[in-house]
């Protein structure tokens, strides 16, 4: 008869440097966002479309919502949301501002769902995750009820969101490093 046999791991580091590594980049360009809020519009939505497409990978690999759907929903529809900025730079901001909040609200509902967890709750992560989901539903919000914002408001607010998901994912790479995984075996 064989018996299961309980095995205590930690998590794998190319996991952990990934997201500090993601994340760090994520922060930089959200700091550069603000530094520089007079950047073209082609040049905002350049930069907004990538940092969609990088949130929407991480949602993909970092499973952080409640259930695997929802991960690979708020994924999928963030890479989504980052290619069509990117392939349509010249689009208006009114419209790059409707795309890019419908996303936030969306990825920040997402946020605060996961951070409503008891995984969350146990695991360090709740804070993060409410905090994080906090600020991209309002910024999400002022971007659709304000789309005629200029680019100065939309690049500060945007740097904001993308330094808040930056370091969000700092500090899920932090946390995974405290985190052990029981894997079961049978023999």
């Amino acid at each position: 008869m064989t018996v299961p046999t309980t095995t205590t791991m930690k998590v794998p580091g190319f996991l952990r440097w990934g997201l500090l590594g993601v994340g760090l980049i994520a922060a930089v360009l959200g700091v550069v966002m603000i530094i520089h809020p007079f950047t073209t519009a082609k040049v905002l939505a350049i930069i907004i479309g990538i940092e969609l497409i990088i949130s929407g990978i991480l949602d993909l690999i970092d499973n952080r919502y409640p259930n695997k759907v929802a991960s690979l929903l708020a994924g999928f529809a963030g890479i989504a949301a980052g290619v069509l900025v990117i392939s349509w730079p010249k689009a208006t901001l009114w419209v790059i501002a409707i795309i890019v909040g419908i996303s936030f609200l969306t990825s920040g509902i997402m946020h605060i769902a996961a951070g409503m967890t008891s995984q969350a709750k146990s695991g360090g992560a709740r804070g993060l995750l409410l905090a994080s989901g906090v600020l991209s539903t309002t910024i999400g919000a002022v971007a659709l009820v304000w789309p005629r914002a200029t680019v100065a408001v939309l690049a500060v607010l945007f740097g904001l969101r993308l330094l808040a998901v930056g370091l969000t994912q700092v500090g899920a790479g932090v946390l995974l490093n405290k985190v052990e995984v029981q894997v079961e075996t049978w023999d």
